[in-house]
């Protein structure tokens, strides 16, 4: 399968206790950035978002989302966005949605009205489309597995197959 193509490069980090969660610091969040799919989050200052099957993180604690991250030793990977791509605040995005649905509502969508990306099929898309605007700052990852390199290209397909799984369990 290829990999994500992407010209930034994922700088590892020890601790994500590097990185600035403060005032307006965006971070899109790639979560089990060694899985596919990976799962997305955002964080806006040191509130969490994210879309899932059980539900959503809506505005959590940083700390806490770490913390978790951390015990589960999830690999994670951060990138730090230019507060000027958000188009609307994730709040306003998240309040509006419930959780994910297969075969229409993936973590993808709220990233997707955040970021004004409706053409946007799967992380790679919305990568590239900040990337082409100049929006990713940096990239770092956290708790990757040893030969991690890049995140695993995948296909829409594998995440409406895994919102199916997720929604029998």
């Amino acid at each position: 399968m290829e990999v994500l193509k992407s010209e930034r490069v994922i700088s590892r980090i020890e601790s994500p206790a590097s990185l600035s969660f403060e005032g307006d610091m965006v971070y899109l969040w790639v979560i089990h950035a060694n899985k596919i799919p990976p799962h997305l989050g955002i964080s806006l200052g040191d509130a969490f978002y994210s879309l899932k099957a059980n539900g959503k993180d809506e505005g959590l604690s940083i700390t806490k989302i770490l913390h978790v991250l951390d015990r589960k030793d999830i690999a994670t990977v951060f990138y730090q966005i230019d507060k000027e791509a958000l188009v609307k605040l994730p709040e306003a995005i998240f309040s509006q949605l419930e959780r994910t649905i297969p075969e229409q509502t993936t973590c993808l969508e709220p990233l997707k009205q955040i970021f004004n990306d409706t053409e946007a099929r799967w992380l790679k898309d919305l990568l590239q489309g900040l990337e082409a605007r100049e929006m990713i700052q940096n990239a770092w990852g956290w708790q990757l597995p040893i030969g991690f390199e890049r995140i695993p290209d995948y296909d829409p397909q594998d995440i409406h197959k895994r919102l199916k799984q997720l929604q029998n369990v």
